[in-house]
């Protein structure tokens, strides 16, 4: 009989066919309602006769068996068993949950579209498991020494409880060693998984939680995270140092930057109350996104120069643009951080007033700063100041009895009133370089270009903060 449908079609099956002593305790343990245990329990190395179950026989098991046999609600509970033959659950629905921990699989495990309650394949040996567009209400197992020799397939399925791969391992020498694409996952476990060979692809994939660790991820090349989204991010590993790793494993799709998972780690993140290491993320993003541009603009100007696309006349044009791009990104990441990062702006103003501070106090000490008023300069006292020191006349005239009574000179203040725009300190009113000498010359035209990028950054500094650069 090719496909029995009762207890008594099983039964009466003859000769190599007959119901063996491991599929009748199978079937009394599955009515019973009690885990079948073969053997040990544990993975077998090979068949044999004592622990082989048909899948036909376990397929009619899962399905609830017939009414001279109905299945318990506790499902179908073997451990230990030899699966010969291919298991097609496909389209089908399962009574109880579905544990087969333990099992060694001929042939690969079918399940499309199918509707299962639990699926445990804990320490079991596969060849393949497609799970395509299934729906499970509770968890899938696929842990503790689990492997898969062959395509694992969750796409489309949908996963109320837990996707548990902690300790399994995938191999696929063919392609996809797992491929998630557009599942919807209750929470991810992803920790301790190996996979020696095959690509890892979460592509359009939802999962609501995800625990893993950076070590079980495969490398740069073979693992795909465009468009997979998740809600939260469990234990240790949500440091921007260790995702930003993770995330240039899996960050191009058919050979181009994909920005998409950046911005979904930076929102989780930032969800989560990790701030810096959202900005982090974010920032790292358009680092390579700049990079990606600069590259093809590279490429671009190489096919123009091989003269094979456009005229060479557009090649000067192009030079132009590319470097004004570049010059306009090196600003953009290091004044602002893109827009993410304003405060980089206050710390460049630090920074540019202290070494200014240094070379206005200099000045002043070589007499390069002479008072900003001409009464001063033409006066009898500005004189003899400059008889006494030729070289450092500021100095002596500040000290006399006039100048005590004049804007004190403060290399400090002299240089935030330089350098920082709209707030006048009076300093550059009161006093300004000469170019009698050498340190005064350069102090002098050094001005312009200090006000200059004065200006500038607080132009950059302003867009960052009201969000006219950040583009989120």
């Amino acid at each position: 009989m090719a496909h029995p449908r009762t207890l008594t079609d099983w039964q009466a099956l003859t000769g190599d066919q007959a119901l063996s002593k491991a599929e009748r305790q199978l079937i009394e343990c599955c009515r019973e309602g009690a885990p079948c245990k073969l053997g040990d329990g544990m993975l077998p190395k090979r068949k044999s006769k004592a622990r082989t179950i048909r899948a036909d026989l376990l397929r009619w098991l899962i399905l609830g068996g017939a009414e001279d046999c109905r299945v318990h609600e506790w499902g179908v509970r073997l451990a230990g068993a030899y699966v010969e033959g291919p298991l097609d659950l496909s389209f089908a629905e399962a009574k109880g949950p579905t544990g087969l921990t333990n099992c060694r699989f001929g042939a690969g495990i079918t399940a499309l579209a199918a509707r299962l309650q639990l699926l445990f394949l804990t320490g079991s040996a596969v060849k393949g498991l497609n799970l395509q567009g299934a729906s499970v209400t509770q968890n899938v197992f696929l842990r503790g020494n689990f492997k898969a020799k062959g395509e694992v397939s969750l796409a489309g399925a949908k996963i109320g409880g837990q996707l548990a791969c902690d300790g399994g391992s995938f191999e696929n020498a063919d392609g996809d060693a797992l491929i998630a694409q557009d599942a919807e996952i209750g929470s991810l476990h992803w920790k301790k998984v190996t996979v020696p060979s095959g690509s890892v692809d979460f592509y359009s994939a939802h999962i609501h939680a995800m625990a893993d660790d950076a070590k079980s991820w495969p490398e740069r090349g073979r693992l795909f995270l465009d468009g997979m989204r998740y809600d939260r991010l469990v234990a240790t590993f949500t440091d921007a140092e260790g995702r930003l790793e993770w995330l240039a494993k899996g960050d191009r799709s058919n050979g181009a930057f994909t920005p998409q998972p950046y911005t979904q780690l930076a929102k989780v993140l930032r969800e989560m109350g990790h701030e810096r290491d959202a900005r982090a993320v974010l920032i790292a993003k358009e680092r390579k996104l700049a990079a990606e541009r600069i590259a093809q603009d590279r490429q671009r100007a190489q096919e123009l120069w091989a003269g094979r696309q456009g005229v060479r006349g557009d090649i000067g044009w192009h030079w132009l643009r590319r470097t004004g791009f570049k010059l306009w990104n090196g600003l953009a990441r290091r004044l602002v951080g893109y827009g993410y990062a304003p405060q980089f702006a206050f710390y460049w103003m630090v920074g540019t007033v202290a070494v200014l501070t240094g070379l206005y106090l200099l000045c002043w000490r070589f007499g390069g700063m002479v008072p900003n008023s001409e009464v001063i300069l033409n006066s009898a006292d500005w004189a003899a100041a400059m008889a006494e020191s030729p070289l450092a006349p500021g100095r002596i005239w500040a000290e006399s009895d006039v100048g005590r009574h004049y804007e004190t000179f403060s290399a400090l203040i002299y240089a935030s009133d330089v350098f920082i725009p709209l707030i006048d300190f009076a300093q550059q009113s009161a006093w300004t370089a000469t170019t009698a000498n050498w340190i005064g010359y350069v102090a002098f035209r050094l001005n312009f270009l200090a006000e200059g990028f004065g200006w500038f950054l607080t132009a950059m500094g302003a867009a960052a903060i009201t969000g006219i650069i950040r583009r989120d």
